[in-house]
């Protein structure tokens, strides 16, 4: 079997949990004799860092997507196009098979979503000209209002001529099909995998340190770590033997380090983005503030390695991942205050009674062997194999 995962970047698990997971795959599928390809569109710090499992692996024109891929059909002879989240691309990829037998799944990486761009995003900043800001500001609700038209014509297109849709969770299901105005027939739930080498022995579990632990790029508008930070200067003085450690790099680095400095929130550790296998295995809560995730690996490494996972409920598919108060928490999730105040609840509930932290992690760890690797490349085998 000849599969060509097409790509936004390479399949460098520092890029990214789409990348990663990509990674995951391409082993699995090298191991049981298959030729794994990857195209990619984007340059990276991290480009052919380990290209030992695929047959080629290269960056395509933007610009050139159809004729390039369908030469690279032809030459390899392949047999499946995984579009990995490039949903514009998938009319073009399907351009390219043509009248080869090939076929062409999609995998939606995300919660369904049709949000616009923010006006940050935009590059409204002080900065701007007055009558520049003015003119974004006043035609900002007709942006948002063209930009879901755009986006969901973008979706069906896309699932329309895909042989399948992959999407992270049951839960997203009827949410995407409702979204994005299309039928369920062609889509299919995967979750994403767990590396086999994570694990913890019993030993090691009992010699848990009091740290909670967050595993996340440091993004503020998507990941809401000054959120976290609040939560725990509410409470780092009623259990002064925790603290906070933050494992990640990001475009907000400098002003979240800031934050911390100037409020003197104490007892937070910043650790450069790094394998946070060492950190799962120490620490005994993890915390997830996200504003929006699809299926985030952090929370089943973690639960994998014994950490009690509390998390807001800012994404439907934490109930697939997370059983609240069976080997976890979710905290529905309000407005800022409420979310500081729900959140610090259930930690220092967490906190304080170790005998009930101890059952949470064990449920944890059960939880997460539904997702080894080897049976999520075979969900993979057979959608693969027995698709129509």
């Amino acid at each position: 079997m000849n599969i060509l995962f097409f790509m936004n970047h390479y399949p460098d698990s520092r890029n990214g949990g789409i990348e990663n997971v990509t990674k995951m795959l391409s082993q699995e599928f090298h191991r049981i004799g298959w030729c794994v390809d990857v195209a990619f569109l984007y340059e990276s710090h991290f480009d052919h860092s380990d290209d030992s499992n695929f047959c080629d692996c290269r960056k395509v024109d933007i610009d050139n997507i159809k004729d390039e891929v369908r030469n690279w059909i032809i030459e390899k002879k392949i047999d499946v196009i995984i579009n990995r989240c490039v949903i514009f691309a998938s009319p073009l990829l399907k351009a390219a098979i043509g009248k080869v037998e090939c076929k062409l799944i999609t995998t939606y990486n995300n919660k369904p979503t049709l949000t616009p761009h923010t006006l940050k995003e935009l590059s409204l900043t002080q900065n701007t000209p007055i009558l520049k800001s003015f003119l974004i500001k006043a035609l900002y609700p007709l942006f948002c209002k063209r930009s879901i038209f755009q986006l969901r014509k973008r979706h069906q297109r896309s699932y329309e001529v895909s042989d399948a849709t992959v999407l992270l969770s049951d839960y997203y299901v009827p949410e995407y099909s409702e979204l994005m105005c299309v039928d369920s027939q062609k889509l299919v739930v995967i979750n994403n995998p767990i590396k086999n080498e994570i694990g913890i022995s019993n030993n090691d579990m009992t010699k848990k340190e009091k740290i909670i632990l967050m595993v996340t790029r440091l993004d503020e508008t998507q990941k809401c770590i000054l959120k976290a930070l609040k939560i725990w200067n509410n409470i780092r003085l009623l259990e002064d033997e925790w603290k906070l450690v933050i494992v990640g790099s990001g475009p907000d680095e400098d002003m979240i380090k800031s934050f911390t400095k100037s409020n003197r929130i104490r007892d937070v550790e910043f650790i450069q983005a790094s394998d946070p296998t060492e950190y799962y295995k120490r620490a005994s809560i993890f915390l997830m503030t996200s504003r929006n995730e699809g299926w985030p690996n952090t929370i089943n490494e973690a639960m994998r390695m014994g950490c009690v996972p509390i998390v807001l409920a800012t994404f439907s598919a934490v109930y697939d991942m997370v059983d609240d108060s069976d080997n976890g928490y979710i905290v529905p999730c309000k407005d800022e205050k409420n979310d500081i105040r729900l959140v610090s609840e259930k930690l220092l509930m967490c906190m304080k009674n170790s005998t009930k932290r101890m059952e949470l992690a064990n449920n944890a760890i059960i939880k997460t062997q539904r997702l080894s690797i080897d049976k999520i490349a075979g969900n993979w085998v057979d959608l693969i194999c027995n698709r129509d």
